[in-house]
């Protein structure tokens, strides 16, 4: 982990407007995790964990490079040596600070790709592979192009983004659907499921990493035919 995201309403809180104010007046703005993937070939960062995604400020940007910063400088690493940066899906506080990583090819789900045009990003397969024992799976739901990451490592870690925001979302079978292009709750519940059931550690979009376990949700999901 290069920085655990932060949630401006976790699974239990109100989801109201003061809810939301208060969190932010409490300096949680909302940022997702930020992971750093030790590929056999290939330094991958997934997101980049811009905070106050509303705030465009210069000195919001400033503020959030910074961090980002100082946190690859904290593992001894700078921008320049990540080779590849991995958007899970098209939300600033995912992907804001990217152009800190000019040197990286950029890459999200060949969806994102075609539906939002960022310049330089490479189109990505569902299933593709992204480095050795890295492979791209799309997981709709939050949003229709949304792409998580599984990792063949001492475990198999699924690097969820906002397929799986938390751990109280995980448990509690609840998803984030508050993005006004939120895209389908069926899709987003099968790619929760998809991403617990493939997985022995989940990296959530804005939380701290969790070992997998099986909720009762998993085994009652109905899905409509």
């Amino acid at each position: 982990m290069i920085k655990v995201g932060t949630l401006t309403l976790e699974a239990s809180d109100p989801a109201t407007t003061d809810t939301v104010k208060a969190k932010h007046q409490m300096g949680i703005g909302g940022g997702s995790s930020v992971v750093l993937i030790r590929g056999k070939n290939k330094l991958i960062l997934v997101d980049t964990g811009f905070e106050f995604e509303g705030n465009l400020s210069e000195d919001n940007k400033d503020y959030n490079k910074k961090v980002l910063i100082n946190a690859l400088k904290e593992r001894g690493l700078s921008p320049d040596d990540i080779d590849i940066l991995f958007i899970t899906h098209w939300h600033r506080d995912h992907f804001g600070s990217m152009d800190l990583f000019n040197k990286a090819r950029h890459l999200a789900s060949k969806t994102l790709v075609e539906k939002f045009g960022p310049p330089d990003f490479e189109p990505v397969e569902n299933l593709a592979l992204i480095d050795e024992s890295v492979v791209a799976v799309y997981t709709p739901g939050h949003t229709l192009e949304h792409c998580s990451l599984l990792v063949e490592d001492t475990f198999k870690v699924a690097v969820a983004g906002d397929a799986i925001v938390t751990r109280g979302y995980f448990e509690k079978g609840k998803i984030w659907n508050y993005n006004p292009n939120f895209f389908d709750e069926e899709a987003a519940m099968l790619s929760m499921k998809l991403l617990g059931e493939a997985s022995q550690v989940i990296i959530p979009g804005h939380g701290a990493p969790f070992m997998t376990f099986r909720p009762k949700w998993m085994d009652e999901l109905k899905i409509k035919k």
